[in-house]
């Protein structure tokens, strides 16, 4: 477990960044999870741009430290896992990167809608060659499919599961 948005979780963070965000805890969006949640919110004004700003997760207790024996080495194997509510925007697009080693792995999440959903994919997926080498996962705001003004993403409940998903989905 790297978030929940209580107490009890591995990783360290979330430390926000970015021009045109604002991020914060939020009790409000009754997280299924069951507590808080982080979000990220992003206005540029009048102008558009690219990208609004992020988070990062320090995958460990301490920063630099990576996941190593706590998930398996076979990407195949190793899956992500979270919760992510887009709160009804239909211009941006939430990405997770994972710093592994010195590069950095992408995947974009394609969410839509009100509402929480469950996202999970193995780390195969985003082209990670051994999840034991990843120290950080980030959030990153951004505007889809063309450049926007505004945008929101909530996260909770962020892991990793070997095997098999956190939740199974049919």
């Amino acid at each position: 477990l790297m978030y929940n948005g209580d107490a009890g979780a591995l990783g360290t963070g979330p430390f926000a960044y970015g021009t045109y965000a604002t991020n914060g805890v939020d009790a409000s969006l009754n997280s299924p999870q069951g507590g808080n949640c982080f979000c990220t919110s992003g206005n540029s004004g009048a102008t558009p741009v690219w990208y609004f700003g992020g988070f990062d997760l320090n995958v460990g207790a301490v920063a630099g430290t990576t996941l190593g024996s706590n998930v398996y080495s076979d990407p195949e194997k190793v899956y992500f896992n979270a919760f992510v509510n887009v709160k009804g925007s239909q211009s941006s697009i939430p990405v997770v990167n994972f710093k592994e080693g010195s590069v950095q792995r992408t995947k974009y999440l394609y969410i839509y809608g009100t509402g929480w959903q469950y996202v999970s994919f193995k780390l195969s997926d985003a082209n990670v060659l051994n999840p034991q080498d990843i120290s950080v996962v980030s959030f990153g705001l951004n505007a889809y499919p063309t450049q926007g003004t505004s945008g929101d993403m909530c996260v909770d409940f962020v892991n990793f599961t070997n095997d098999a998903p956190f939740f199974k989905t049919e």
